[in-house]
């Protein structure tokens, strides 16, 4: 069965909210309802009342006296002189049991048979029903032609807008981005030749940082193969000493490149050569510097995260000409540093090295 319980009951089928009326008990509503309309409201529940309290009455009467005939009886008082009295008490019996079971059957039936008030009071319930389903449908119906209408002058322009730009000579012209080809799918390397990767990265950046440093004018302090006082004690969760920045290991130096740098760069997603420019510059000056300059040597927009409009960008490159780029935009940094004067010339010494060894890899 289709349709609301308000839409089945207006058409005249059973809906979920209650069965249907028999054809008896629809005509005694319209009745009901007629004679309401000749009376005010008081006056329809004064006769209620007395037509409802009229069997109560009178059942209460036919009860008392059964039970006080039956006292008589029971007395011994004489009903008639020339009467059988046991024939007489059989005659009453049977009387007052059938006043009894006509007084019980008419109560019992009167339980499942609705009054004239409640056959009222549910005509006035499905009227309202059909009224709220009418104007249900009717605002539904409005809304659908409304937004069938504003469709229908919205297409033209939608149309127009979507269209191509057209030629001095009437041909279409395509969008520049439908020319470009799609981003190439990155090649998911194996386990052994990502540690190929990053180990041959690592022995760059080692040998870039040197050994122990502890130079007053460096702002970083004490360092060790790249790794400062600072990221040591937070690496191991314990305030570090400079001693045991000197005595760091290469095995844990390079644990913490790996976890610090390296993967925070994703770097195992970058072109070969690409990767190192990256790493390195990470090292040197935090890794969202780093992915910044491969940002703007890339063109698209410089928010320090490395995501998939990168990584898109990136692909679509030549892995040269972005290491040449990145060169540029890492030297850019360091002119800007305010220890330039100082530390310039080992920093762009350091910059044409790391470039040369990532040209290598591309070859």
């Amino acid at each position: 069965m289709s349709g609301t319980p308000l839409e089945q009951n207006e058409q005249g089928r059973p809906g979920s909210n209650a069965p249907a009326a028999p054809p008896d008990a629809a005509a005694s509503s319209r009745e009901d309802e007629a004679f309401a309309a000749s009376l005010g409201p008081d006056q329809i529940f004064s006769r209620n009342a007395l037509v409802e309290a009229t069997p109560s009455v009178i059942s209460i009467l036919l009860v008392l006296g059964c039970l006080a005939f039956g006292a008589r009886l029971l007395m011994g008082a004489p009903i008639s002189k020339e009467s059988d009295p046991s024939s007489l008490i059989h005659v009453a019996l049977g009387t007052m049991v059938s006043i009894l079971s006509t007084v019980v059957h008419y109560w019992l039936g009167s339980r499942s048979t609705p009054t004239a008030a409640e056959r009222l009071t549910a005509s006035q319930q499905a009227a309202q029903a059909a009224s709220v389903a009418r104007l249900t449908n009717t605002v539904r119906d409005n809304a659908q032609q409304n937004n069938a209408l504003v469709k229908s002058m919205a297409a033209p322009h939608i149309a127009a807008a979507e269209a191509p730009p057209a030629a001095p000579g009437g041909a279409a012209i395509a969008p520049a981005a439908a020319k470009m080809p799609p981003p190439a799918a990155p090649v998911s390397a194996t386990s052994d030749e990502q540690d190929a990767l990053f180990k041959s990265c690592m022995s760059v950046v080692l040998r870039e940082e040197g050994g122990f440093v502890d130079n007053p004018a460096d702002p970083g302090g004490a360092t060790n193969m790249g790794i400062t006082l600072r990221t040591l004690s937070a690496w191991r969760h314990a305030p570090a000493s400079v001693e045991d920045v000197r005595d760091l290991s290469v095995d844990e130096a390079e644990r913490i490149y790996r976890a610090n740098y390296w993967n925070a760069m994703r770097c195992d997603s970058l072109p070969a050569g690409v990767d190192l420019m990256v790493f390195d510059f990470g090292v040197n000056a935090g890794p969202e510097e780093s992915i910044r300059s491969l940002q703007r040597a890339a063109g698209v927009p410089a928010d320090g995260r490395l995501g998939p409009e990168t990584l898109a960008a990136v692909s679509r490159m030549n892995p040269a000409d972005l290491t040449s780029r990145l060169a540029d935009e890492r030297l850019d940094f360091y002119r800007g540093l305010s220890t330039f004067s100082t530390f310039g010339a080992g920093w762009t010494r350091r910059v044409d090295e790391v470039k040369a060894d990532a040209l290598k890899m591309l070859a």
